[in-house]
């Protein structure tokens, strides 16, 4: 996937196209990004949404943050696709994962449980 130049830049270095899902239903490919040098202590990489906005613009409407990976479900919420994220959990001596719901809220995603992300 070719690597994007985001403007304005979120300071994470180059980011590259994980996807084009189709978030807010209008039938244009929004982006799903992650940023490969920037990685989180547990291994997370700094990931985000953007939505398209005409022409070559693009929104942010989640992220950039540290994940392990996002994925786009086919419930939808105003419209607009769910997503869940993946994230590290446990203990070291029990590693797991936890999935976390998204659901868009208007101005962006927040956690299902009402919790919004900081951006």
């Amino acid at each position: 996937m070719p690597i994007l130049q985001l403007d304005p830049d979120p300071g994470h270095g180059e980011a590259q196209r994980v996807g084009e899902p189709d978030l807010d239903g209008k039938g244009q490919p929004d982006l799903y990004v992650l940023f490969p040098t920037d990685f989180g202590s547990d291994g997370a990489q700094m990931q985000a949404l953007y939505v398209h906005c005409g022409g070559d613009r693009y929104a942010p409407v989640w992220g950039p943050e540290y994940t392990l990976a996002l994925k786009v479900q086919d419930t939808r919420t105003q419209g607009w696709h769910d997503v869940v994220r993946r994230e590290k959990a446990g203990t070291p001596g029990a590693p797991a994962n936890k999935l976390i719901g998204m659901r868009f809220m208007g101005d962006g995603y927040q956690d299902a449980d009402g919790k919004k992300q900081q951006r």
